[in-house]
């Protein structure tokens, strides 16, 4: 809303004097009342009014005068002082601030350069006006036999400079073509007296991959372009091919060195460990870009409609990659998940262990991930956990003391108990006998199945209601936490990998391959160095 003077026979506003400075007139009453006596109107409380600058000598009358003009705060009158009849008649503002006028200026060169190198295309045939400033309009044409303009750099040839302020130019008429050499750009400029509207068309001597349509003519030399009035250029499908492919290749290029120079964020897999990416293409004999699709997949957990942008394909090549790559995948990095011999375990137990449990060979755990909820309602039933109140996937998962993973099983509904997932993933084939095993507190039910086995299971003292924890059990308790906590840590590394994370739901389409997620997750783990140092 434009700000209007009210001082009575005053005709600035904000619109046609937008430079200078409109004062509030002041919503205290005794101040404002003396304003209205001043200007002769008529007491109005409340609204909000303006005074232009031009009632004010504001060097004299503003408090801080100085501190405004350098800082360009809010400015601020003295009490006493009042508008008076037309102070100064000038048209220009007392206070023209720098970073104001740099800012224009700044913003008129920008304009310039972004006309130059990146000129707005026109469409033809529209008969939208659009207005332009030209403050210096230079004709230099010369006809050619043919009837068509053309530059001329003779003197004598050259007709008088147009001069104007504001010219109103159309669309349909208005071509513009930039080059970064301007001493090889000829312009041609046609004047239309009769609707006084300007009609221009620059022309760029270069060697161009375009072509014109057909119908229009071109004349090049070295100096000149002589071009029909109406032609009109369009890219050949050709260049945009050529151009479109190198684009591409430029793209997968960028992303590729993003990935190799940052592996761990990206792919899960340390830069020192980077050789297996090459191991692993060779096993599976494809190309290393669907490699990169199906770890940065699971890594990020990004679309594959960015991913297929990122690797210039698209999204539906992009999911079919990654459903076909991902079993193979799983296959080969499901051999890094293995329970080593007991004699290497000793070897780098973490000093941690060695006091009291230093025969223990595995930490075992399980861990949920979120999924959709099934449409079925027997899924739903058996997906649904009361731990964490969605439906979920269930794992067990198994590591030595200084965090290798040594068993991964498959993924169970999230109502599954821990003994049937202990009875039914395999696990009891999988640790030998003789073994010491790790567990927190809820796995005391599976206690009978280890003893069969004969394998030792350690884990917290059970808490009663009816009965109060000894010194002995309390400390034996804190101990057994304090060293069992290091399976949380191994599963927080997992969930590292945003598409097993805590709140990662999983897609319904992806559940299926959930399991293979999971062990190309734990097999990247296992490459990623020891948990504790």
């Amino acid at each position: 809303m434009a700000k209007q003077c009210f001082f009575v026979g005053c005709d600035n506003n904000s619109t046609n004097n937008p430079e200078k400075l409109f004062l509030t007139v002041p919503q205290k009453v005794d101040r404002r009342k003396l304003w209205f006596e001043a200007v002769g109107r008529t007491y109005i409380p409340g609204k909000s009014l303006y005074c232009c600058e031009d009632h004010f000598d504001l060097e004299k009358d503003a408090e801080n005068w100085i501190h405004f003009k350098l800082m360009g705060t809010r400015l601020m009158l003295k009490d006493n002082v009042v508008p008076r009849s037309m102070v100064r008649k000038e048209t220009s503002s007392q206070f023209t601030p720098t970073s104001r006028k740099r800012k224009m200026e700044t913003q008129q060169h920008s304009r310039g350069l972004r006309r130059k190198l990146f000129p707005e295309p026109t469409v033809p045939g529209t008969s939208q006006d659009v207005t332009e400033d030209v403050e210096e309009l230079q004709l230099k044409t010369v006809a050619s036999p043919s009837g068509m303009f053309v530059s001329a750099k003779s003197p004598e040839k050259s007709v008088s400079p147009l001069r104007t302020k504001r010219r109103t130019l159309r669309k349909a008429t208005q071509t513009r073509v930039s080059t970064k050499d301007q001493s090889s750009m000829t312009s041609v400029e046609v004047a239309d007296k009769s609707t006084n509207t300007l009609r221009s068309l620059s022309s760029q001597i270069y060697q161009s991959p375009h072509k014109p349509i057909q119908g229009s003519s071109t004349s090049l030399s070295s100096s000149s372009l002589s071009l029909q009035s109406g032609s009109v250029y369009e890219p050949s499908s050709e260049s945009l091919h050529e151009t479109n492919m190198i684009s591409k290749e430029l793209l997968v290029k960028v992303e590729i060195f993003k990935i190799e120079n940052n592996s761990r964020f990206y792919l899960g897999l340390p830069k020192s460990e980077f050789f297996f990416i090459k191991l692993l293409q060779e096993e599976l004999e494809v190309p290393v870009e669907h490699i990169y699709i199906v770890l940065k997949k699971i890594r990020t957990d990004d679309q594959f409609v960015r991913l297929g942008t990122d690797f210039a394909l698209s999204t539906s090549g992009v999911s079919n990659i990654f459903s076909k790559t991902l079993p193979k995948m799983a296959t080969k990095l499901n051999e890094l998940i293995f329970w080593p011999e007991k004699s290497k375990i000793q070897r780098v137990l973490p000093r941690q262990f060695q006091t009291y449990y230093k025969d223990v060979e595995a930490i075992i755990d399980c861990f949920e991930i979120q999924v959709e909820r099934p449409s079925a309602a027997y899924q739903q039933a058996l997906t649904w956990s009361n731990y964490k109140t969605c439906n979920t996937c269930k794992y067990l998962v198994s590591s030595t003391p200084n965090g290798l993973i040594n068993f991964i099983s498959e993924g169970f509904g999230g109502r599954t108990s821990d003994v049937e997932i202990i009875k039914q993933s395999g696990y009891l084939t999988v640790v030998p006998e003789n073994a010491t095993v790790m567990t927190d507190r809820g796995f005391k039910q599976v206690a009978g199945l280890f003893q069969k086995k004969k394998v030792n299971l350690v884990r917290p003292p059970s808490v009663t209601s009816t009965r109060k924890m000894t010194k002995d059990e309390v400390r034996q308790s804190k101990l057994v936490a304090a060293l069992r906590i290091h399976i949380e840590r191994l599963i927080r590394r997992i969930r590292e990998f945003r598409m097993l994370g805590p709140h990662a739901t999983t897609d319904h389409n992806l559940v299926p391959l959930l399991d293979h997620i999971v062990i190309v997750a734990c097999g990247l783990i296992n490459l990623q160095g020891p948990l504790i140092q």
